[in-house]
């Protein structure tokens, strides 16, 4: 078709990492750009992609008009989607919005098919990250003295075991014996999650988090020993391609940019 535009507008003002009251101007501009592109390059194909809250939420509906009223005032027709990468075969419960946008000369909408989705697919995390499991790199062991800065409970694993057993509990499933637990979040209250083999884990929603895995060892007083989730498993469950690597700093970097980048990191490949 000659050119494609994607975007991926800023969401920080409405993310689940960060629910805020009022639009960030940098969401703001991030949606005035994209709006100026598609006015001032009228590209024959438009997609854009961001968290579903960008077309739902109070401040996201705002944002996401100023680019569809971009796309109705040039003439081109859209459809947009909430889809889920554990419905496509992924291993994370990770919903997004998808846009698709066709300039007025071009082939008609309807005709474009989006990928069938099968709520019955979900990848399981623990089938993906087998071997990353099993034969572990020993710098991802977690001992008992950092098991504090990894988002774990003070009385090591015994206390997460615990407080693992009463989250299952809440939501009517239990612990599997014998099978390794996909742990997410910190300490406090609320903000972890337990997960057994056989289904997909959520995203993480800061870069505070840590992602962690118990690994069953009868050889251990406890039951089991702890890892820390590398980059690599992260990525495999973001559904990433080998070899992915995120840009790296360099010196032309205000100390915001650098900033940004190590938490952008952080939070999307998970304890990087």
């Amino acid at each position: 078709y000659g050119l494609l535009f994607h975007a991926s507008p800023v969401c920080k003002s409405f993310s689940k990492a960060n629910r805020a009251t009022t639009i960030s101007s940098a969401d703001r501009k991030s949606a005035q750009k994209v709006a100026e592109l598609i006015r001032k390059a009228r590209p024959p194909i438009f997609t854009l992609e961001n968290v579903i809250d960008y077309k739902h939420d109070k401040n996201g509906k705002k944002l996401y008009k100023i680019i569809t009223k971009a796309l109705k005032d040039e003439g081109y027709t859209f459809k947009d989607h909430e889809v889920n990468a554990a419905d496509f075969g992924g291993a994370q419960d990770r919903k997004r919005l998808i846009l698709t946008a066709l300039r007025d000369d071009m082939e008609h909408i309807d005709n474009i098919k989006f990928g069938e989705a099968d709520p019955g697919s979900a990848g399981d995390w623990h089938e993906l990250l087998h071997n990353d499991i099993y034969n572990p790199d020993p710098a991802t062991f977690i001992d008992e003295t950092d098991w504090l800065s990894t988002g774990g409970k003070g009385g090591g694993v015994p206390d997460e075991l615990d407080r693992v057993r009463k989250m299952f509990k809440k939501e009517g499933s239990e612990l599997v014996p014998g099978q390794p637990i996909f742990l997410m979040g910190g300490a406090q209250k609320g903000s972890a999650a337990a997960y057994n083999p056989g289904r997909p884990i959520t995203a993480l929603t800061t870069d505070k988090q840590v992602a962690r895995v118990l690994v069953p060892d009868k050889s251990k007083p406890q039951g089991y020993w702890a890892m820390r989730a590398t980059p690599q498993m992260m990525r495999k469950l973001m559904g990433l391609p080998e070899g992915y690597k995120f840009p790296e700093i360099h010196e032309g970097m205000t100390p915001r940019e650098k900033k940004q980048l190590t938490s952008d990191a952080k939070l999307v490949m998970g304890n990087g």
